[in-house]
């Protein structure tokens, strides 16, 4: 009975693409009495994610994926999915495969589906779904200082993910301000940590460190070097570290005032010298010179007259004294 046919619709979630089929005879024992028919192609372009799409033959025809195929108790036959070529950023998966009651082995990882043709289901329809996945992609930049007198070693950085066997390192040389490594993965990092066991800062460099994770679906997180952080499957993210250096100011004790010379003063009166300032009243403070020494109040003249006035007054008295004394001895 040549009744039998094969509907096939495609169906694709995470882009669109184009996917071609064979159907042929199923594998060996096969029913001698069945004439089985050359294999025949078919081809689908989806154009929106999510909307079942037909089939048809390649050669161009409206008709379904395969037909006049013979129908009877053990026919068997085999649909082989062909992928797309895959994208630069990702890959094609067959996440499922329905060809109703006739449905017989399945195997999605090699997109292979085997379907029995009987007399109460000659024309299954099988619906093929595929997902479109994306690569994770990391990408870990550092951003530091090119001065080599800030710099004068190389930076280094470490990333340890579970989808790596060995860490992944990162080394930025002395004079270039900027290193970035690149991870494309189809297994999703689900947890990396990243250490910065180096930053080639000189002696005496202050460093601020701080690393921001950013996703291309727009997230931006902050995180901390030496911590477990989460990488979004299936999307590009990228880990910036920066480092911003300044140099310490060399630590300075404060030096003592020196204790100034006292100078003594001119003496009060001599030729062109300054003249002691009179007290302002009672409580006026003391003029800064020698330790212990007072100024004296100025009278605006020498005493030195008065000294030999009053010295001429006693000695004349004394004098007249001796005189009288002595004539009255005589007496």
């Amino acid at each position: 009975m040549p009744g039998g046919r094969i509907d096939i619709e495609k169906v694709t979630e995470g882009g669109t693409g184009t996917f071609r089929y064979t159907i042929s005879a199923g594998p060996e024992p096969r029913d001698e009495s069945v004439a089985f028919p050359n294999p025949q192609s078919a081809v689908v372009t989806t154009t929106a994610e999510g909307t079942p799409t037909t089939a048809h033959p390649a050669d161009g025809s409206s008709g379904p994926a395969a037909d006049l195929l013979p129908v009877g108790p053990g026919v068997r036959y085999v649909v082989q999915e062909l992928l797309p070529a895959p994208p630069d950023d990702g890959w094609w998966e067959l996440e499922a495969a329905d060809c109703g009651p006739g449905q017989g082995r399945t195997d999605l990882e090699q997109a292979v589906v085997e379907v029995n043709l009987t007399a109460d289901h000659p024309t299954p329809t099988c619906r093929f779904t595929n997902r479109l996945h994306h690569f994770t992609g990391l990408d870990v930049v550092k951003v530091t200082s090119d001065d080599t007198g800030l710099r004068p070693g190389t930076a280094h950085l470490d990333l340890r993910c579970p989808a790596y066997a060995e860490p992944l390192g990162l080394d930025v040389p002395p004079g270039t301000d900027r290193g970035e490594i690149e991870v494309r993965t189809s297994v999703p990092p689900a947890t990396c940590v990243l250490t910065e066991p180096a930053t080639g800062a000189a002696d005496g460099v202050t460093v601020f460190t701080s690393a921001v994770l950013t996703s291309d679906d727009g997230s931006s997180t902050p995180i901390t070097l030496g911590e477990e952080f989460t990488v979004p499957a299936e999307h590009t993210s990228t880990v910036t570290v920066t480092n911003r250096m300044t140099r310490r100011a060399p630590s300075q004790s404060p030096s003592p005032s020196p204790t100034p010379t006292p100078t003594p003063p001119p003496s009060a009166g001599a030729p062109g010298g300054p003249q002691p300032s009179a007290p302002e009243g009672p409580g006026s403070e003391e003029v800064e010179g020698t330790p212990g020494h007072h100024a004296l109040p100025s009278t605006g003249s020498s005493p030195l007259p008065l000294l030999v006035a009053v010295s001429a007054t006693v000695l004349l008295i004394a004098g007249g004294t001796l005189f009288a004394a002595a004539r009255r001895r005589r007496h």
